[in-house]
């Protein structure tokens, strides 16, 4: 085939498919007109007119209806292109007298134009345009024994299509069954089933996709099955999104309630306790009594309310560290349950308790020895270390996770030292025994061996708790945006724009890679994120795995929960507990039912929102 002929093969082609897809938008428009023959038809500018007002979704401008001369077409064509240039439209090199002369090259590149920048040029994601096209029938096929390169030959033998309509609608068409037919027959039976089945026109002939003549108007077909799947991709990440919010709101109204019960209960406790504290004894057999009476209660509920009391900023952590890392406000406690008046209240309790087993040893004990010295130094060293590691522990704070965990383990590496001077301790303390020395007697004495070994089991095991929950923290966060699909599609971004195969990004890929993702970021503000997201002079795969995961953390708006719940919407009337259930799941939907407030009988999400993320 001579290049004259290849030339004139490809108009044909694109000539019959662009007619049918223009009369496919004129009919969508309940337009009257039908296009025969595609350059005469276009002369007067009349159809290109309503086809550019209803892929626009513009009104049809004052124009000539009736042509009856040149003047009159040359000025509708006019009106064209200024419709091209309003709508940012490229149309080069062709003006209204190219199209008024029925000029078929003309027509075919002027109807291309539309098509691409209403279709295929209106694709945004990780690539836009036609790689953006590419790039999601890749992804739509790769579970199949098929490869995509192009728009021409990976589309002759018809299992790119047939694989992509089994990708969706399994039900519609056997892949087994097509494979077996030939290639134009598997082609036709999946233009056919695309016409029946899925409401797609059949713009182009099989024959014209086998023969692989022409990319243009395999794009123009191919599109319209992105426009049709592409909205049940939306909708399940509209649900993702919505479950996911739901799931860490259920988190923090939990870690909320435990803080407010055990906040209640250690003040209550307080206030019972107090009046206890008061009081002494006269006699060695009394003494003894009421000092057992106070060891009993110091290492009973005095230790096991302790336990809670030091739990309390570690539930308060975790609860605002969580609000922080999903963009909440933070939680104020009310004013009887900040920590700071439970440490007031508490502290006066250790004193009122602490006095009052000063006073009462005071009256039994009679003297001391050297290795009471020594156990007390010992005890009160590890109290120290304990209690600054402990408030080492509790001071840690910040929103940013990976920080706090490298923190956290610092803290840890200082705890299992510890345990040697608590050995010593119970060494010691043995050795007091063994003096008929009653070490519960010992003026002065924070903590005894049981406590003690009590306190630092407590820190290790808060320090492991910090530990465990950041990690679950920086997962989740991960695991909110990136899962292994999604980590696989910035893979393959990245990738994509690694202009010099070089594994890294220059700051000019990375202003490419972002734009590809639909990220519109200024010149100064995508440098300056660069900038400060690298190391060294260009940006690795985990660097830019760390841009983007906060970067679709940041996504998760409030509005954009209540689109994307509007969208799991049933009829636009509102979401029903059906509806609810199906979408979070029977328990989570169960909890949240009566959380969430209702209005003219319908839930009011809304509401709830404003109520969750009010600052």
């Amino acid at each position: 085939m001579t290049d004259k002929e290849a030339v004139s093969k490809t108009e044909e082609v694109q000539r019959r498919s662009f007619t049918k897809w223009i009369n496919v938008q004129l009919r969508k428009a309940d337009h009257e007109e039908e296009v025969k023959d595609l350059a005469e038809d276009l002369k007067t500018g009349i159809v290109l007119l309503k086809v550019l007002a209803s892929t626009t979704g513009k009104e049809v401008p004052p124009h000539n209806k009736v042509c009856k001369s040149e003047i009159h077409r040359v000025s509708n064509l006019g009106i064209v292109i200024d419709m091209f240039q309003d709508a940012k439209i490229k149309l080069i090199g062709i003006g209204p007298q190219d199209l008024a002369d029925g000029n078929l090259r003309a027509a075919l590149a002027t109807v291309w134009a539309i098509i691409y920048a209403q279709q295929i040029g209106a694709i945004k994601g990780e690539a836009s345009g036609k790689a953006g096209l590419l790039l999601w029938v890749k992804r739509a096929v790769q579970s199949y024994d098929v490869t995509v390169t192009d728009f021409k030959k990976s589309w002759a033998s018809g299992l790119a299509l047939t694989a992509l309509i089994h990708k969706y609608k399994p039900n519609e068409l056997s892949f087994d069954e097509a494979a077996d037919l030939s290639p134009l027959e598997r082609l036709q039976k999946c233009i056919d089933v695309a016409e029946k089945s899925l409401g797609i026109e059949p713009l182009i002939e099989a024959t014209d996709m086998e023969q692989a003549i022409d990319e243009k108007a395999i794009m123009t077909y191919i599109s319209e099955f992105f426009a049709l799947f592409s909205k049940v991709q939306d909708k399940e990440v509209a649900q993702r999104r919505v479950v996911k919010f739901f799931e860490t709101q259920k988190t923090i109204d939990s870690f909320q309630v435990d803080y407010e019960t055990k906040t209640s209960d250690i003040l209550e406790f307080v206030l019972e306790a107090l009046p206890k504290m008061e009081g002494g004894a006269e006699g060695l057999v009394p003494c003894r009594k009421l000092l057992d009476e106070v060891n009993e209660f110091k290492s009973g509920p005095l230790a096991e309310r302790r336990v809670v009391k030091e739990s309390l900023e570690g539930i308060l952590s975790n609860l605002q560290t969580t609000l922080s890392c999903h963009q909440r406000a933070p939680y104020t406690p009310a004013e009887d349950q900040t920590l700071e008046n439970v440490d007031k209240q508490w502290s006066a309790l250790e004193e009122a308790a602490k006095s009052h087993l000063s006073k009462t040893r005071d009256a039994y004990v009679k003297a001391k020895e050297e290795v009471t010295a020594s156990f007390l130094e010992t005890t009160k060293e590890c109290s120290k270390q304990i209690k600054d590691l402990a408030t080492s522990l509790r001071s840690l704070a910040g929103d940013d996770p990976n920080k706090l965990l490298k923190e956290a383990k610092a803290v840890k590496e200082k705890v299992e030292p510890i345990t040697e001077n608590v050995q010593k301790a119970a060494k010691l303390h043995e050795e007091l025994k063994e003096a008929k020395v009653n070490v519960d007697d010992i003026a002065g004495l924070e903590l005894g061996v049981d406590d003690l070994e009590r306190a630092y089991a407590e820190l290790a095991k808060n320090v492991n708790r910090k530990i465990v929950f950041l990690e679950g923290q920086i997962e989740s966060k991960k695991g909110s945006t990136v899962s292994a699909e999604k980590l696989a599609e910035i893979k393959e971004t990245f990738d994509h724009f690694d202009s010099n195969n070089s594994g890294t990004l220059t700051g000019d890929d990375f202003d490419n890679a972002l734009k590809g993702l639909g990220r519109n970021l200024s010149d100064g503000e995508t440098a300056k994120l660069f900038k400060s997201s690298i190391k060294g002079t260009s940006m690795t795969f985990d660097e830019f795995v760390a841009v983007m995961t906060k970067m679709e953390a940041d996504a998760d708006t409030p509005e954009e929960i209540l689109s994307s719940i509007d969208s799991l919407q049933t009829d636009g009337e509102g979401m029903t507990k059906e509806a609810l259930i199906a979408t979070l799941g029977e328990e989570t939907a169960k909890y949240f039912i009566d959380k969430i407030p209702q209005k003219d009988g319908k839930y009011d999400f809304a509401a709830y929102l404003q109520k969750c993320y009010k600052k």
